[in-house]
């Protein structure tokens, strides 16, 4: 018999006894599992008692002392037993959070590998006598600690009410004593009461375990010989099946061949020589037949298929290329079985073979066409990725597997938004899937060019996307095709055209048309929202005897400076910008006016430090500064608030230069801060 039939009939045998084992293994297991569990309820009752002691001591020495370390140190030790509490007070509950009992637990310093545990014996034994029991007694005792801890409480606000005679805070000391007292008896019948039931439990579980034990065998046994009856049955049966088959598949209508093995006789079907263009008469009856009609290139391999499945049995299900009367080799799908003596020897074979020429022809073409599409993939240097219907990436070209950092034969069969992973560059929350959409609207589908592809590296691309469904000869979607190219120098040379039109390109601030767009968003905010914002116009004083005494090159010089200088000078948000020539404008936003004047000062302040050298030239230079608040009292046009904050700054000029001048409603002389 051979190896494998041998096995299978060992394992229908002795199945049974395996299971009783599995199942005396469980069970053994379970007792483990629950005597552990009974244990660390019992270990962990002596850490809770001796936590209580601990904090009571450290009470008393409090109430001595008067040192807060000591305190401390009862809040440290009153923490176990207050740990176990939220644990059991977690567990009473219809739907118990479990990371809160297991913190619980662990703050009472129970060995974590114990909590599951303990988790366990809870929740299944709660109701048992000597669970229901011991957690009474635990209830009690929570009592008990929830009154220490609230006299502790009292105790430490009393001293820090400095407290200082011993009869102010003996009455509290000896609640203390008192729950110190009533706690014990408690932490003793919680321990025994456990004890007890392990030892109860541990003589039930071997009752039982002998019990399962002597149950599972007897019924194993006897299992086993009415599957060892059934085993026979059943291949007896099988065999008479076989018989049967063979007799059914002589009489289809495909080409069949039967082969008696030990005599080497053989039979064609007048179907099967009809397939080859043969008359009944002219081909003959024999095994040689068969392999003078291979295709030569074939016929090693196709021999070895069919010996193979003689000697081991294996399945034999063929592709094969027989030569036709006029010539041709025509593609056929040849599949057999044999019947097998009691040795497992193969005594007849039988099978038929099915024409499928016109099938592989048009597989060939298939491939032909696949192959050029191929071809076509790789040449294109836009990315393309193929899904099925199930979203799973079938193909990946060259382009794509260089801007997705994914290789065809890694990316093959794994979800699109695995090697896909796009986002919109302004909502990043979540990554776009759009094979969904995509199948179920059944129409083309253009990603915005605000798209971001992730790449395998965990690099970005800015990519431009299209998509659009595979359609099969039904019309209905079978797949998704998705096209994509990087465009991150195009967003790039845009967002630089962007940059250069809205900044200065000297100093690198906000030119004059950024600065009316940032300030007029500030005036609606200040009129909607009643905000209170300020407006700066800053001139630069004496900076035409630069230019006059050492050049333009000079002037850009001092220009870059200051525009360094004032923008360290001001909060994050505030807006620097140049406006023209050596005129300046800041938005304070959410600046109230008495900060807003503060900040001028300090610009007006740090331009007036600033030293210029050029040429071992000196030059010291000024600032003029207009302030004008803007708030919900009155509506202003930008050019309106410009106008009235150049203005200021010309007054801060003719008044002696280096100030800020103020502009309130209805003056425009309202008030002047000069340098000091």
């Amino acid at each position: 018999m051979p190896p494998y039939t041998l096995s299978v009939r060992l394992l229908r045998i002795t199945w049974p006894f395996l299971a009783s084992v599995l199942l005396l293994v469980l069970l053994a297991a379970e007792s483990l599992e629950i005597m552990s569990a009974t244990r660390a309820y019992v270990g962990g009752e002596s850490l809770w008692s001796k936590a209580q002691k601990d904090a009571v001591y450290r009470l008393f020495r409090y109430a001595q002392s008067r040192d807060e370390s000591d305190f401390a140190a009862y809040k440290t030790a009153i923490a176990v037993p207050m740990g176990d509490r939220r644990a059991r007070l977690e567990l009473e509950k219809p739907d118990p959070d479990l990371a809160v009992v297991r913190t619980g637990f662990i703050a009472g310093k129970n060995d974590p590998d114990d909590v599951d545990g303990m988790i366990m014996l809870f929740r299944r034994f709660h109701d048992i006598s000597f669970m229901k029991k011991a957690i009474g007694i635990w209830r009690d005792a929570d009592e008990r600690i929830a009154e220490l801890d609230a006299a502790a409480d009292e105790l430490h606000a009393r001293i820090a009410e400095r407290a200082t005679q011993p009869e102010q805070v003996a009455p509290i000391l000896a609640r203390i004593e008192n729950v110190n007292d009533r706690l014990t008896p408690l932490e003793e019948a919680f321990s025994s009461t456990l004890g007890e039931a392990s030892r109860k439990t541990q003589a039930l579980l071997q009752a039982v375990f002998a019990g399962a034990a002597f149950v599972l065998v007897v019924g194993g046994a006897a299992v086993s010989r009415r599957m060892l009856r059934k085993s026979d049955a059943l291949e007896r049966a099988l065999t008479v099946s076989e018989e049967r088959f063979d007799l059914a598949v002589s009489g289809s209508e495909a080409g069949i061949w039967d082969w008696n093995v030990r005599t080497n006789e053989m039979y064609y079907s007048p179907r099967y020589k009809e397939l080859l263009g043969y008359a009944d008469g002219e081909f003959a009856n024999k095994i040689d037949s068969f392999v003078d009609h291979l295709h030569p290139d074939d016929r090693e391999a196709r021999v070895a298929a069919l010996n193979e499945h003689l000697r081991h049995g294996a399945p034999y299900a063929d592709e094969i290329r027989l030569r036709s009367k006029s010539g041709e080799y025509r593609w056929f799908q040849a599949r057999g079985r044999s019947v097998r003596d009691a040795s497992g020897e193969a005594l007849r074979m039988a099978g038929a073979i099915t024409d499928i020429t016109d099938r592989k022809r048009a597989e060939a073409q298939l491939f032909a066409e696949r192959d050029r599409a191929q071809v076509t993939l790789r040449s294109i240097a836009e990315g393309v990725i193929t899904t099925d219907r199930e979203g799973l990436v079938e193909t990946i070209n060259p382009a794509a597997q260089a801007m997705t950092g994914w290789k065809n034969v890694e990316a093959a069969g794994k979800p699109l938004a695995s090697v896909f992973r796009v986002f919109d560059e302004t909502n990043r929350a979540q990554p776009l899937e759009p094979v969904p959409a995509l199948l179920r609207d059944g129409r083309n589908l253009m990603l915005g060019r605000d798209t971001i592809l992730e790449r395998r590296d965990g690099g970005e691309i800015a990519v431009a996307v299209s998509a659009a469904p595979i359609r099969g000869h039904d019309g209905a979607a079978i797949g998704a095709v998705f096209v994509f190219y990087d465009v991150t120098d195009d967003r790039r040379s845009k967002a630089q055209l962007s940059y250069q039109a809205r900044h200065d390109p000297l100093t690198g601030t906000p030119n004059r048309r950024e600065f009316e767009h940032r300030l007029s968003r500030a005036l609606v905010d200040a009129a909607e929202v009643d905000r209170h914002h300020a407006l700066l116009f800053l001139d630069l004083d004496r900076f035409k005897s630069v230019n006059d005494a050492a050049g333009h090159s000079a002037g850009d010089a001092v220009l870059r400076d200051v525009s360094a200088l004032l923008a360290r000078k001001l909060r994050q948000g505030d807006t620097l910008a140049r406006l023209g020539g050596d005129e300046f404008g800041v938005l304070l936003e959410n600046c109230p006016l008495d900060s807003a004047v503060r900040i001028a000062d300090t610009l007006r302040e740090a331009v007036a430090e600033y030293r210029f050298s050029w040429n071992q030239r000196q030059f010291v230079l000024g600032v003029s500064v207009g302030l004008v608040p803007i708030g919900a009292a009155r509506r202003y046009s930008v050019a309106e608030v410009l106008s009235m904050a150049d203005a200021c700054c010309y007054q801060a000029k003719r008044g002696g230069r280096n100030r800020v001048q103020i502009q309130s409603d209805g003056e425009t002389d309202a008030s002047k801060r000069q340098a000091s």
